[in-house]
C-alpha cells in the first residue's frame, strides 16, 4: 500500500503539470482521458487516498460532478 500511494503521489504531480491553466487534460472539453482519470479518481477514494486540493482538487471536483456521474455513481450505489 506505501509502494502505491508513492506512486499516486507521483502520478499526482505530472497530472498537475499536464493540466497545466486547462479545465481539462486537453483543453478547455472533457475527453476521454478525463474520464479515465475521473475513474482512477473513484479507485483513489475507493482504497482511502486524500485526493489533492487546490487547482487538481477542483479538476476532480469538476469530473466527478458532472451529472453523468453523479447517475453512474447512484446506479453502482444501488448495485451493490
Amino acid at each position: 500500500m506505501e509502494a502505491a500511494k508513492w506512486d499516486f503521489a507521483r502520478a499526482m504531480k505530472t497530472l498537475e503539470t499536464r493540466l497545466g491553466d486547462k479545465e481539462f487534460v486537453m483543453g478547455d472539453k472533457i475527453t476521454v482521458p478525463d474520464l479515465l482519470i475521473s475513474h482512477c479518481a473513484g479507485w483513489a477514494l475507493g482504497v482511502k487516498f486524500e485526493l489533492p486540493k487546490g487547482k487538481l482538487g477542483d479538476y476532480f471536483k469538476r469530473l466527478r460532478g458532472r451529472p453523468a456521474m453523479k447517475r453512474a455513481l447512484a446506479r453502482a450505489s444501488q448495485n451493490t
